[in-house]
């Protein structure tokens, strides 16, 4: 069995008006990582599609919420 954590199960930038920051998912991702210390089982995460950018083809993020693109992020996984 694997356990994915899907991010867009804690919050939506359309129904919630929460904009998909660089810092919102640094804390997300953190919070992963503290489950996973308490034994929770995830195996992998799933980047919902509004954090990309809409012309990058699911290969940029966008740059006004990411000013330094995904790679302090990336690091972290």
């Amino acid at each position: 069995m694997l356990y994915v954590y899907d991010n867009w199960s804690a919050y939506d930038e359309l129904s919630d008006n929460i904009l998909l920051t660089e810092e919102l998912a640094m804390r997300q991702f953190n919070e992963v990582v503290r489950l996973r210390s308490h034994g929770v089982r995830i195996d992998a995460y799933l980047m919902d599609a509004f954090w990309y950018d809409a012309g990058g083809g699911y290969l940029k993020w966008k740059p006004d919420r990411w000013p330094e693109g995904p790679d302090r992020w990336l690091a972290a996984c």
